[in-house]
């Protein structure tokens, strides 16, 4: 086995990534890296907003490109902490690598400055625990979390969710509802900002999506300047030519 302080190289960068144990998810997406090189080349004077940010490998690579803050949001602070280790394995800044545990729906919607709206019928999603009372501490930390959120504007938003997940304050979904997603994060970044936008359903349509991206930043009064598509890298091929993950560079108007 892997021993938990097992490193990784990529770009000049160290990640930390120990062997995960089955089922769970690796502690560094590998197709994503087009989007970190994206980071070191763009970030340079940023701020910067990675909304489901795991362990924060596009923040790590967008501080290192210079970028002059980072806030990563994630329901786990698992990998928040495996974030700030990498951050400092890398030795940057820690006091511009903000990490904030909390659920990412509602705290999208606050930064972009649009209501709450709590579904308390959906009692069960991305990182419930079966112990009540540990659910409880932990909720109640994330709500103080949330409580702190204030509107505000990034120059860079990287929005990479789970294909679906629930939580009280709804659910994700790529398929059927990207927009619920991908309008706070254009509200919340600042014209001529850029939203980072991914979907990684292989069903879903490239211009299918990208047209609903356009359509949806238009009806929220942010049209986009421009979308063009950030390819995964060459050793990530696609056999038909058709990519599972789509990657779209947003320019906002």
């Amino acid at each position: 086995l892997l021993p938990d302080d097992h490193r990784c190289l990529e770009l000049g960068l160290e990640y930390f990534i120990p062997l995960p144990p089955a089922g769970r998810d690796p502690a560094l997406y590998l197709d994503f890296r087009a989007v970190r090189r994206w980071l070191l080349a763009n970030a340079r004077g940023a701020r910067v907003l990675n909304a489901f940010a795991y362990t924060c490998g596009a923040s790590v690579a967008a501080l290192a490109g210079g970028a002059a803050e980072t806030v990563s949001i994630d329901f786990s602070e698992t990998a928040l902490a495996m974030g700030r280790r990498n951050a400092a394995r890398n030795n940057l800044p820690l006091e511009r690598f903000h990490t904030i545990c909390v659920d990412a729906l509602p705290a999208l919607r606050k930064y972009a400055g649009l209501p709450l709206s709590e579904d308390r019928r959906r009692s069960k999603g991305r990182g419930a625990t079966s112990s009540r009372s540990s659910r409880s501490r932990a909720d109640l930390a994330r709500k103080k979390s949330l409580d702190r959120i204030r509107k505000a504007e990034f120059d860079i938003v990287v929005l990479d969710p789970p294909t679906w997940s629930t939580s009280s304050f709804g659910a994700v979904d790529l398929v059927r509802d990207y927009q619920s997603l991908f309008k706070p994060c254009v509200l919340a970044t600042k014209r001529g900002g850029t939203v980072i936008a991914v979907n990684h359903v292989a069903t879903v349509d490239l211009d299918s999506w990208l047209d609903v991206l356009q359509r949806c930043a238009t009806k929220a009064g942010r049209p986009l300047r421009s979308v063009s598509v950030l390819p995964p890298e060459e050793d990530f091929p696609s056999p038909d030519g058709r990519h599972p993950l789509k990657i779209a560079i947003a320019v906002v108007d």
